[in-house]
C-alpha cells in the first residue's frame, strides 16, 4: 500500500510540475522534475522501512519506565515544578 500511495502521489507531482518546468528557459529548472521524483521515492521508501521495522513508536513504554519520572511535573501547569521554574528563571 505504501508503494501504491507513493506512486500515485509521484504521478500527481510529475503531472503538475512537468508542464510548468518544461517551459523553463534554463536546463537547471528542468532538472527539478527528476530530483523531486527521486526525493519523493526516497521518502516513500523511508516511510515503508520505518513501518516495516515494527517499532512501538511514541506510545511505547521502553523498559517499563513511568513517563512521570522522565519529566518531573508532567501534566501540571507551567512553573509547577522546580526544574521548570529554574529553566524559566523564577
Amino acid at each position: 500500500m505504501t508503494f501504491l500511495g507513493t506512486g500515485l502521489s509521484l504521478a500527481f507531482l510529475v503531472r503538475n510540475l512537468y508542464p510548468v518546468l518544461s517551459q523553463a528557459p534554463n536546463v537547471s529548472a528542468r532538472a527539478l522534475v527528476p530530483v523531486v521524483g527521486i526525493l519523493h521515492l526516497g521518502l516513500g521508501i523511508a516511510l515503508w522501512w520505518g513501518f516495516m521495522a515494527g517499532g512501538g513508536g511514541a506510545i511505547s513504554n521502553p523498559g517499563g519506565v513511568d513517563p512521570g519520572t522522565l519529566v518531573p511535573g508532567i501534566g501540571g501547569a507551567v512553573g509547577d515544578d522546580e526544574v521548570t521554574r529554574r529553566w524559566l528563571g523564577f
